[in-house]
């Protein structure tokens, strides 16, 4: 007779299988992968959004403006947010001509540092101290630096939009050497403070555009004329005209000292020939005088 061992069937009384513990097991493992995955799977890298804060690791949750919608969203950060704002406010200061506000712009001729050199004291041309490029295109250099600066510290050396404010900042440099190389070459530019050059361009205009150089070469040809035949001239009037074109040489060469580096190459050219004229005729006249009042013709 088969004997039976009661301790072993208690034992198995006590602890039957329960299906229902496995299902549960198997719930609250699936709950704990999710959570997981939630929690560090899906944590968000940099310059992407973190509504829920979910960043990566040693990230910040911040605001910052979003160039696609221009509007302030949540985005995952290598710096605080006192860090951002405080380098955005860099950015702002350095790039305060980004936006290209009426009259303002990067552009020379749209630039408020570029304008406040332009001179129309010379009628025949505008110009621009040289100075105007070279503090234009320093503020743009800072500009681009301010924004890579921001970008590598607080956005992991920043996404496409980023980039393409510093690759446009980096043309904008070339376009500002550019038309300085172009204004120095068609000589539209001017090399000192804006009150030298338009004193001295002042008094230019004031001793040589008046001054009736064709008139006056007819004048001095017809007294020549008389001379030569042994006629008396108006002595007087040819003092005169010699005073005039000593006055129109030396207002002509302050300005070339003052505003165009005292050398010819710096020179407008309607500048150049006119003092050319001015000295032939000079010459011209001292000589004829000369000439008149050694042969006792003068009237």
């Amino acid at each position: 007779m088969k004997q039976h061992h009661p301790q072993i069937m208690v034992a198995q009384a006590q602890h039957p299988f329960d299906p229902s513990l496995l299902l549960w097991r198997k719930i609250g493992l699936s709950l704990l992968c999710v959570w997981f995955a939630c929690t560090f799977l899906s944590a968000q890298a940099v310059g992407e959004r973190c509504d829920q804060g979910n960043c990566d690791k040693g990230l910040h949750c911040v605001q910052a403006l979003d160039p696609q919608t221009d509007k302030v969203e949540d985005f995952c950060c290598e710096c605080t947010q006192s860090q951002l704002d405080a380098r955005t406010k860099v950015v702002n200061a350095k790039c305060k001509w980004h936006k290209g506000k009426p009259g303002q712009g990067w552009s020379p001729n749209k630039n408020p540092t570029y304008l406040q050199y332009v001179s129309d004291e010379d009628p025949e041309q505008d110009r621009v101290a040289v100075v105007a490029f070279d503090e234009l295109l320093e503020e743009s250099k800072a500009c681009e630096k301010a924004r890579a600066d921001r970008d590598n510290a607080c956005w992991g050396g920043g996404n496409a939009g980023h980039k393409k404010a510093r690759d446009d900042q980096k043309k904008m440099n070339i376009n500002i050497a550019d038309k300085k190389e172009k204004a120095i070459k068609n000589k539209t530019v001017y090399y000192s403070s804006k009150s030298t050059y338009e004193s001295a361009m002042r008094a230019y205009n004031a001793k040589c555009r008046n001054l009736r150089l064709s008139s006056i070469e007819r004048d001095l040809e017809k007294m020549d004329d008389a001379v030569k035949d042994e006629e008396e001239v108006d002595c007087d009037d040819l003092e005169d005209y010699i005073e005039d074109c000593k006055a129109c040489s030396q207002a002509a060469e302050d300005l070339v000292d003052n505003a165009f580096k005292g050398n010819e190459k710096y020179t407008p050219s309607d500048v150049v020939d006119l003092i050319e004229e001015v000295e032939n005729l000079l010459e011209f006249g001292e000589d004829l005088l000369e000439r008149a009042e050694d042969e006792k013709l003068c009237d």
